[in-house]
């Protein structure tokens, strides 16, 4: 009974962070480990279809979705066919979407007396912030964490997307002003938001970083089987570029760069398109000659498919531009395949590729440099190689979906003594 009484409720609200891809799984295994650890009673607050998603899992913890709310119809792909307009028109649709979404999360948390602690997993910082004061007024005895998973806040001209940081800058502020505690996937990330946000010396210490996770285990299958499904020559070098598709990723110089790379590269380029075209793509291919050594997969991969893909590759190549701001999933998932990456010399990527030695860093928007990189990579001894794969190894364990859990464990008592 006192052990009961002891356990603190946390209710995390995502209305799209967590219904697919990697926000879905970071979800999953924070709810599930919460759960067993049973310090802290998660409830997730979330649209409906999450329970489906698990495909007749058990989740072990509370679930309460919102019915009659669907974030798919915000998604960059319906917004393609619009050109320069889709930006805007993407940004009303996700301004509904929210709105409606926390509306409704609001009233559900309002009738809830057992709210102790309370974890915003979303992005859209215009509606946390009035949902946040609106909340606050009312449950004043609950603490609110918040994850944030972009430290590009600062302004760099006057396009539709820049203009919106001038306009959220403020709101999101008072997001983290009024946060007990501040959750990001990267100490780079929390030190850029101290620093753009002037925010006052005395909130470092709601800060913590809680490295998104990763199997221990390693996942990998047979390269050569996973090759020869893929039509790849068993001895070749191949270079993997997995995601979305966008513009900010910059797609298009991973082609590029792997055609100044070693003269028998094979590229695998995986992923949804969101903001380019399948045949823009096609395109890149063609204009880099990589037609006969490029295996393009530009559909969303099940997550049963990805060990696939992983496994075939020697290196993992991402090429975000200069201003990117955020970590990235498919170069976290390297960990779980042992796959050492080459990576755009900027932010949270390069602080954690240095950091552990998991791989070489490429200037940004530079093809010449990436596939200089390419080269070096694959002219390293075989023992140079395999001490890199051990590194992988090693921020595997170090950055497992345990370990995540427990630093958000962190998080949520520092909520508790906030007062």
């Amino acid at each position: 009974c006192l052990k009961e009484c002891l356990v603190m409720n946390v209710f995390m609200v995502t209305g799209a962070t967590g219904l697919k891809g990697h926000g879905m799984r970071y979800a999953q295994e924070l709810c599930s480990r919460l759960s067993a650890h049973g310090i802290f009673r998660p409830t997730l607050v979330c649209p409906e279809g999450y329970v489906r998603a698990l495909a007749g899992r058990e989740p072990g913890y509370e679930v309460i979705e919102i019915k009659n709310i669907d974030f798919s119809r915000s998604e960059a792909s319906r917004f393609k066919r619009y050109g320069l307009l889709a930006p805007v028109l993407r940004g009303f649709a996700n301004k509904h979407f929210f709105g409606r979404f926390y509306r409704s999360a609001y009233s559900i948390l309002r009738a809830r007396g057992d709210v102790q602690i309370l974890h915003l997993m979303d992005y859209d910082y215009l509606v946390l912030a009035r949902f946040m004061k609106k909340f606050q007024s009312e449950k004043r005895s609950a603490k609110v964490a918040v994850t944030v998973h972009t430290a590009d806040f600062q302004p760099r001209g006057y396009s539709v997307a820049e203009t919106y940081k001038r306009i959220v800058r403020r709101s999101f502020r008072n997001v983290l002003m009024n946060s007990s505690a501040v959750i990001t996937h990267s100490a780079w990330i929390a030190d850029s938001l101290l620093r753009q946000l002037r925010l006052p010396e005395s909130l470092a210490g709601r800060f913590l970083t809680a490295q998104y996770g990763a199997e221990e285990r390693d996942c990998r299958i047979n390269q050569k089987e996973a090759r020869q499904k893929l039509g790849i020559p068993p001895d070749a070098p191949v270079a993997l570029w997995f995601g979305m598709l966008r513009k900010d990723k910059r797609p298009d110089l991973a082609v590029h760069a792997a055609a100044m790379g070693p003269e028998n590269l094979w590229l695998i380029l995986a992923g949804s398109c969101e903001a380019v075209s399948e045949e823009r793509v096609r395109a890149w291919v063609g204009e880099a000659g990589m037609g006969e050594r490029c295996v393009l997969r530009l559909q969303y991969i099940p997550e049963e498919d990805i060990p696939l893909y992983y496994s075939a590759a020697d290196v993992f190549l991402t090429t975000h531009h200069s201003a990117y701001g955020a970590t990235s999933g498919p170069l976290n998932d390297c960990r779980t395949y042992r796959l050492p990456a080459i990576v755009s010399d900027v932010g949270a990527l390069a602080e954690y590729v240095d950091s552990n030695g998991v791989g070489l860093l490429a200037e940004p928007g530079n093809p010449e440099s990436f596939g200089d990189k390419l080269k070096d990579f694959f002219s390293f001894p075989s023992v140079k190689r395999a001490e890199m794969v051990e590194k992988v190894a090693q921020a595997a364990a170090k950055y497992s979906w345990e370990a995540m859990c427990l630093r958000h464990e962190e998080a949520y008592r520092l909520c508790m003594g906030s007062d």
